[in-house]
């Protein structure tokens, strides 16, 4: 996971698609379960991340719109309210 990743849509695409030519989170976990998170501080980083993933997904169903619409729409939502994204999850 990349730590670098500082916007709801950044991380959505790193969970959806993966980014920098890496596989995707989703595809990760899919795959190979909870091996793929060899150390604890990435167990504690997804740990902390997942939440938002499962933000999104509820979101886009919520309101009709693709994973991606909803990334966006809670991008700017976090940024309204002033949030940086550890906050936002």
């Amino acid at each position: 996971m990349n730590r670098n990743v500082m916007d709801v849509v950044q991380l959505w695409t790193e969970y959806a698609n993966g980014i920098n030519g890496g596989p995707s989170i989703k595809s990760l976990e899919r795959i190979h379960g909870s091996s793929w998170r060899s150390t604890k501080a990435v167990s504690r980083y997804f740990a902390r991340r997942r939440p938002l993933f499962t933000a999104v997904i509820r979101r886009a169903q919520d309101d009709g719109v693709s994973e991606e619409a909803a990334a966006r729409s809670m991008e700017i939502e976090r940024l309204d309210k002033n949030m940086t994204l550890v906050q936002y999850c």
